[in-house]
């Protein structure tokens, strides 16, 4: 006699998220909607069993390679902390913790939006509840906003259109502002449709020279070179999937670098690696590529060319803009650690060499707030650096003259392309002042804009080089973009879906076209593969083609 087992129905699988309002600001997640499948990259914090909002869950951890780093909270002992890699039902997630861990494992603690799907894991669900945390926000002595304990307050919504004041409160010289600190939405992992196919190109940076335009998958080592008649070209570089990269197009081909080192493709040739070193921001000037380190040694790359190492010790540190000045580059690097804590330019000629500026971040006077700390961009004629929604005119010796000219709100991006600048910003929420509908013309226009955007309105703006007057402003739906100008002078941006295409004089506020690289990459694959078909020989069914080399069969 046997035994029957009843199937037993598995629990609905389900998760809490946390997603911090910044990434829902700058477009990493959606902003959740009851009802709508959610997608983002999520990462498991731990915390202590006491946090009343915290889960305990179970799943595998592989450890990553990395050495733990010590971290420093603002008050208490300096902990170590280890990352790793979870795999769990329905989801995936980087890890961090204090606790060294591996195998199957049991934690406490949050789901919590992470930066980048590569270095984090995923999750997709419909979101069956939203909510939006508000905290009071008060300035400390360095500017920065920290929480005040005891105001907190969460409000059920159907949408999670979340609003950011701290620009507002700063100009206003509030003492305190409550603020929009996260979106806690719960998600069914079960009640999702099937995944759809990726795109044969997923663009991630673009950039133009000599009539061909070149774009560069988000994760894939894959390029493309699109011709005026929209021929493409295609390249594999010979490097990791799961690394982003950017690109830089010069006449005779295109430089490609991210953390697995620098590739050069020419027109004519197959893509190689010129470099093993990481490389985090770049530029180029006629065909050089000036590709910058996280650490105190850059490199000037020329096609053909061995590259060519730049000591620039003095401002070694993160660089957030380069771009290519007269005979070579200007960088604008922050510091951060190794004792050296400032903000610096750095120029570099095309022969290889280097001239450090000094610290540009001095203490102000009372009552006066800090100033080239952040939110940094080089652009205009003469060149500029911008920082938040200061402008600058760079002088010779690499200090910063203040002319007086400001931008009218903060800009998280931007940089130069051909002769204009440009930058990527929020438009104000709510009721505008009549200095907040910059960067848009008037108020006509930004009630206009507000109607075609969903919060947070994301915009793309060019500037007047000379002057850094707004020129026109584009609506702009995706990530951080890439931006560059063809020889037809179009302004080629990565967006959702392919690239934006607009000339610059465009009117205000206009949908730009989309070009669907993905479609134009598969109708060249479809005529390339119909070609070959062509060209081969068909065999009549049943038939064995001749021998030709003389044996019997």
């Amino acid at each position: 006699m046997t035994e029957r087992h009843e199937a037993v129905a598995a629990p609905p699988r389900s998760m809490t998220l946390h997603i911090p309002v910044f990434m829902v600001v700058d477009g990493t997640f959606a902003a959740p909607v009851v009802g709508d499948v959610l997608t983002g990259p999520i990462s498991f914090r731990e915390t202590d069993a006491t946090d009343p909002d915290a889960v305990t869950i179970r799943a595998h951890l592989t450890p990553t390679d990395d050495d733990p780093r010590v971290w420093s909270p603002p008050s208490g002992t300096p902990r170590r902390l280890w990352s790793g890699f979870l795999r769990g039902d329905g989801w995936t997630s980087g890890c961090t913790g204090a606790t060294p861990r591996t195998g199957q494992v049991e934690i406490t603690g949050h789901y919590c939006g992470g930066f980048t799907y590569a270095a984090h894991g995923t999750v997709r669900g419909r979101v069956t509840r939203a909510r939006i945390v508000t905290e009071r926000h008060r300035q400390d002595g360095n500017g920065r906003w920290v929480v005040v304990p005891g105001f907190r307050s969460v409000r059920e919504v159907a949408r999670a259109d979340v609003v950011d004041h701290r620009d507002r409160a700063r100009h206003a010289g509030v003492e305190h502002v409550d603020m929009d600190s996260e979106v806690v939405v719960d998600l069914d992992l079960d009640d999702v449709p099937p995944l759809p196919l990726r795109p044969s190109i997923v663009p991630g940076a673009v950039s133009a020279a000599a009539g061909t335009t070149w774009v560069v998958d988000t994760e894939l080592p894959l390029l493309v070179a699109i011709s005026g008649d929209d021929s493409v070209t295609e390249y594999v570089l010979p490097g990791r999937i799961g690394v982003p990269r950017s690109i830089w197009a010069v006449p005779d081909g295109c430089w490609a670098a991210g953390e697995d080192g620098a590739y050069w493709t020419p027109v004519d040739g197959e893509s190689v690696q010129v470099d093993d070193r990481g490389i985090h921001a770049g530029a180029v000037n006629g065909d050089t590529l000036l590709g910058c380190t996280g650490d105190s040694i850059w490199r000037l790359y020329r096609p053909g060319s061995k590259p060519l190492d730049l000591d620039i010790t003095p401002a070694a540190g993160h660089v957030f803009s380069v771009v290519p000045h007269e005979n070579g580059f200007v960088a604008v690097v922050k510091q951060y650690k190794g004792g050296a804590v400032g903000t610096r330019l750095v120029r570099v000629s095309l022969s290889g060499e280097v001239q450090v500026g000094p610290d540009l971040t001095a203490t102000p006077a009372d009552g006066r707030r800090y100033r080239w700390q952040r939110d940094f961009f080089l652009a205009g004629d003469p060149l500029r650096l911008v920082s938040h929604v200061d402008v600058g005119v760079i002088e010779p010796d690499l200090t910063v003259r203040d002319d007086g000219e400001r931008l009218g709100q903060r800009q998280f991006a931007g940089g130069t392309v051909g002769e204009f600048g440009w930058s990527l910003g929020f438009l104000a929420s709510g009721t505008p002042t009549p200095d907040e509908v910059w960067p848009l013309p008037n108020r006509e226009t930004f009630d206009r804009a507000t109607r075609m955007l969903r919060p947070p309105r994301k915009v793309l703006t060019l500037y007047d080089p000379r002057t850094m007057a707004p020129l026109t402003s584009v609506p702009m739906l995706g990530p951080t973009p890439s931006v560059t100008v063809d020889d037809a002078g179009t302004i080629l941006v990565v967006a959702r879906g392919g690239l934006a295409a607009f000339p610059a004089s465009i009117p205000v506020m206009t949908w730009p076209a989309i070009i669907d690289v993905a479609a134009l990459l598969g109708a060249a694959r479809a005529r390339k593969q119909s070609q070959e078909d062509s060209e081969s020989p068909v065999e009549a069914p049943g038939r064995t083609p001749p021998d030709t080399t003389g044996r019997q069969r």
